[in-house]
């Protein structure tokens, strides 16, 4: 059986409760609120860089548009404004031919008032496609402004963290050293398991852990050798007996 003097098996205990503050540290740090609260705002600029992507594609498709619309009233116009000025003239033209170059004139003006409806619904779609994207870049903008503060925010925490990290470490070490090997040995071996790895037991039998050892070990602890190593039959952890 592994032997350990009593002194160190107490400071143990010690040892072991900064293990947990470390624990602890290291769950702060992992699951920091500010991590989470970043990393909603980087899935929100990346949907809205795609949905800028899909914006830019349509105004490109919308100018596109207005671009043809804008040539077809403009080759109507011109078409309407060389028909009557050849009506206006009208020389070389009896009256059959004005009346049919008037006829066309009104069919040419008819072409052009929806070549002019469909070249304004163009440029209104053209333009709140413009007003939509200008919104999104502003939105986007604030995003990675929250970005940039929320990873600031989370490094110094972070930092604190880990100052107070390393504080517990240093007091940790100081403790841990110079305990007894095999007492050392158990405690990794212990700790390795995951779960419990050492437990104080009182002398009313309960323990700090939470967990409840039979009466049957909890007397064979208490009347054993104060130096040796026990290890729980149940919970495979260290158990330090208390003078409480």
């Amino acid at each position: 059986m592994a032997r350990a003097p009593r002194e160190d098996q107490l400071q143990l205990l010690d040892v072991a409760e900064l293990d947990a503050q470390l624990a602890r540290l290291r769950t702060d740090n992992d699951k920091h609120p500010l991590r989470t609260e970043v990393g909603e705002y980087m899935n929100l600029v990346a949907a809205k860089s795609l949905e800028l992507t899909n914006a830019k594609k349509a105004l490109d498709e919308a100018n596109a548009t207005l671009g043809a619309a804008s040539a077809k009233t403009a080759q109507l116009g011109d078409v309407v404004k060389a028909k009557k000025d050849r009506l206006n003239a009208g020389m070389g033209m009896d009256s059959r031919e004005l009346m049919t170059l008037q006829s066309e004139i009104e069919k040419n003006e008819e072409m052009l008032d929806v070549a002019f409806e469909a070249e304004f619904e163009a440029l209104e779609a053209t333009e709140a496609l413009e007003t939509d994207i200008a919104g999104l870049e502003a939105e986007q903008a604030l995003l990675n402004d929250r970005i940039v503060s929320g990873r600031a925010d989370l490094e110094g925490a972070i930092e604190e963290i880990e100052r107070e990290a390393d504080q517990i470490r240093g007091e940790r070490d100081a403790l841990y050293e110079p305990l007894a090997a095999p007492l050392k040995k158990e405690y990794e071996r212990s700790a390795a398991r995951g779960g419990l790895s050492v437990i104080a037991l009182y002398r009313n039998g309960e323990t700090s852990g939470g967990v409840q050892l039979s009466p049957i070990e909890v007397n064979y602890i208490k009347n054993s050798d104060p130096e040796e190593i026990h290890i729980s039959d149940d919970y495979q952890c260290i158990v330090v007996l208390l003078d409480r």
